[in-house]
């Protein structure tokens, strides 16, 4: 994680046999990525502003709960792009759905920019409770009815509480950090710590903060555990691309 960065080094986890190529220049990556592996796909990570190289499908992901923030671009607001630019995408994956939103009303925002745009659904999904220290593997919904504390240092932390809490959790004590924080050793001790103090009985992180956990892990007072959580498509649905775009 410490040459490739976190994101990339969790993403070439989760895909044994798959090539992942981190660049400063994107073209330069996806030349190397052809040179060295000839494949038939390449998927370009956070790239639809990222005009300068020539795609053949764009597929933008936007946040359910909020999919086009406060209306406003960076740094006023979360977009990127305004919404018009979807008018350029083949397909929009609208992320992290809940069982009580109204997809109908989320495909029918995205369809006002493009009405022929392919729309998909997905949610987050719980897979499995590990715990650092002792390697163990269990159920995530072990957790239903324990006090926990939550460390992360991901984009979205509140996102990750309500994953804990959904899970039965009573979340007792938040430690957010910036996107990408590197946990010391000292972050650790303190936090199992205070966790400790305020009747936690385990610290739960993301598996994104496990990339940026210092090695060795110091001793601990509390149970250290990574929750790992997959993207689910709600239906089943696949892309269709017309197969000349991609000759």
């Amino acid at each position: 994680p410490r040459e490739a960065g976190d994101e990339p080094h969790l993403i070439a986890s989760a895909l044994p046999g798959v090539p992942v190529i981190v660049g400063e220049r994107r073209g330069e990556a996806a030349f190397a990525a052809w040179e060295q592996f000839k494949p038939g796909v390449i998927l370009l990570d956070d790239g639809v502003q990222h005009r300068a190289l020539s795609r053949d499908i764009d597929v933008v992901t936007l946040d359910a709960a909020h999919p086009f923030g406060n209306g406003h671009l960076l740094p006023r607001g979360l977009l990127r792009e305004p919404p018009e630019s979807l008018a350029r995408a083949g397909a929009v994956m609208f992320t992290r759905c809940t069982p009580e939103m109204e997809r109908g009303l989320l495909e029918a925002a995205a369809r006002k920019h493009n009405h022929r745009i392919e729309v998909f659904f997905s949610r987050h999904v719980p897979a499995g409770l590990r715990g650092l220290h002792d390697g163990t593997v269990s159920d995530p919904g072990s957790l239903r009815g324990k006090r926990v504390a939550a460390l992360s240092a991901v984009a979205d932390p509140a996102s990750f509480h309500r994953t804990l809490e959904s899970l039965g959790a009573s979340v007792i004590l938040k430690n957010p950090m910036p996107d990408h924080h590197r946990h010391t050793a000292e972050d650790l001790v303190r936090m199992a710590r205070d966790a400790a103090e305020a009747g936690a009985s385990a610290v739960v992180a993301t598996a994104k903060d496990e990339r940026n956990l210092p090695d060795p892990l110091p001793p601990l007072s509390v149970d250290l555990l990574i929750l790992d959580i997959e993207a689910e498509l709600i239906d089943g649905k696949r892309l269709r691309v017309d197969p000349r775009v991609l000759q």
